[in-house]
């Protein structure tokens, strides 16, 4: 694989079916194959003694699309906007069309604004890609990219090999290539699976219905017949593969992902995620904002690593992959000390209120992400070198023990954090070597948050 730095110089060798993309200047993967179908990586520039043909490989979403799904499902407006990134709101407007960033770009104080994560946008600016995957490892398993006045979309289509039965998610524009799929490996389609109803991908399910009369429609739609309505707790299998369902609404009302399994060789999971999320970015979603992120995070991000994205637009990818580089999901937790800070913080607030016990809920809490309170790493000093009582687990607990027992530090002062002594706990645990200060001289619960 070679590495192009800009589309719009290669447009032409490249025959882009959309130079709408070309002028993006989006970044893309040139794939070479040589007369006996081998592949082999070049550098652009190099001269080739071979057969070349050009596979350019886009994002569905440059950096400036993502900085607009953001700033719109937020309602903030330009100039807000353009005042964090440093730029003015004409600039920043053309960096949103264009996805170029103009020199100077302030990324860190635009992306807290609209709550993404400042390196990974940087990151989808200055050209990252999803590494470069063969489905082949998933042997039964294709995507049939088809497209309509420049606008590409993906279907997926996945068979047993000993029942030689398929399932189709989505159906793209037309018809012809998944059929001419079905015949070269002699499948039978006994599936039609819909992620969402928008135009781009239920377009040619009435070609394919012809085509396959037989085959079961399953969708999510609250127009669906009733014979075509998913099911709460609804599961398939075609052969050996077994295909479960859940709701990821947000930028469709209908919104679904299919998570399959069962493939041969033990290969990773397959989520079928419609538009829910791109590689780099999620779907539009201007009313659902929020919701769109949360089905995300939550249905999507919390599959295994090595499992296999398929989106409606665009290169698949991994969850893990976009864990790390999808700027719509900032790392809300990067490190041990910051889950103690915030165990620490929610366990104040449930000591004012007297829920349970202080050293419970630490118990509990700590138990939870796998530190043994008898043997617990963080007593090595992870809020600094030193080993005093505050810097372990057993000192935090009896050090918030004591508190709760009406043992008040004496720097702790009532002025409207709940009569909380989270202040004083924190002052004592804060590292000095990470350089930890309260702005004001003191901690409040925004400071800590």
């Amino acid at each position: 694989y070679g590495k192009i730095g800009n589309c719009e110089q290669s447009a032409q060798s490249a025959k882009l079916s959309s130079q709408s993309d070309a002028k993006k200047g989006r970044l893309g993967w040139i794939i070479f194959s040589n007369s006996s179908g081998n592949r082999t990586a070049r550098r652009s520039g190099q001269k080739l003694f071979c057969r070349v043909f050009f596979l350019v490989v886009l994002l569905e979403d440059h950096a400036g699309d993502v900085v607009r799904k953001a700033r719109l499902g937020r309602s903030i407006p330009l100039e807000r906007a353009a005042a964090a990134a440093r730029m003015r709101p004409e600039q920043l407007a053309r960096f949103e069309e264009w996805g170029k960033p103009s020199d100077g770009i302030d990324f860190g104080a635009v992306s807290e604004l609209l709550n993404l994560d400042g390196d990974k946008l940087r990151q989808i600016a200055e050209g990252w890609l999803p590494a470069a995957r063969e489905l082949s490892r998933w042997q039964c398993l294709r995507k049939i990219e088809n497209d309509s006045g420049g606008m590409a979309v993906n279907c997926f289509l996945l068979w047993d090999r000993s029942l030689r039965e398929a399932a189709l998610f989505d159906t793209g524009w037309v018809a012809c290539p998944i059929v001419d799929l079905l015949e070269q490996f002699q499948l039978g389609l006994k599936h039609i699976f819909i992620t969402h109803s928008h135009h781009d991908h239920v377009a040619a399910l009435g070609e394919l219905r012809k085509q396959a009369p037989d085959a079961a429609v399953h969708s999510n739609s609250s127009h669906a017949p009733k014979s075509q309505k998913l099911r709460k707790g609804e599961c398939f299998s075609v052969g050996e593969l077994n295909i479960a369902w859940r709701e990821t609404p947000g930028h469709a009302a209908d919104g679904v992902t299919y998570v399959v399994d069962g493939f041969p060789d033990e290969a990773p999971p397959v989520a079928v995620v419609g538009d829910a999320v791109f590689a780099g970015s999620i779907g539009g979603a201007l009313n659902h904002f929020e919701l769109a992120r949360q089905c995300v995070r939550e249905e999507i991000l919390t599959l295994s690593e090595a499992s296999l994205i398929c989106p409606g637009h665009g290169p698949v990818t991994t969850v893990g992959e976009q864990r790390d580089c999808n700027p719509f999901f900032p790392a809300l937790v990067k490190s041990s000390g910051e889950v103690l800070i915030m165990i620490t913080l929610l366990s104040q607030f449930v000591l004012c209120f007297g829920f349970c016990s202080i050293v419970e809920l630490l118990d509990d809490l700590l138990f939870g992400f796998g530190i043994s309170v008898n043997a617990n790493p963080l007593s090595t000093g992870v809020f600094g070198g030193d080993q005093s009582s505050c810097a372990s687990t057993k000192g935090i607990k009896d050090y918030v023990a004591r508190i709760g027992a009406g043992q008040n530090d004496s720097r702790v002062k009532s002025d409207g954090f709940l009569c909380c002594p989270a202040r004083a706990f924190f002052a004592d645990c804060l590292p000095q070597r990470m350089n930890v200060r309260p702005p004001t001289g003191h901690w409040t619960a925004r400071h800590i948050i």
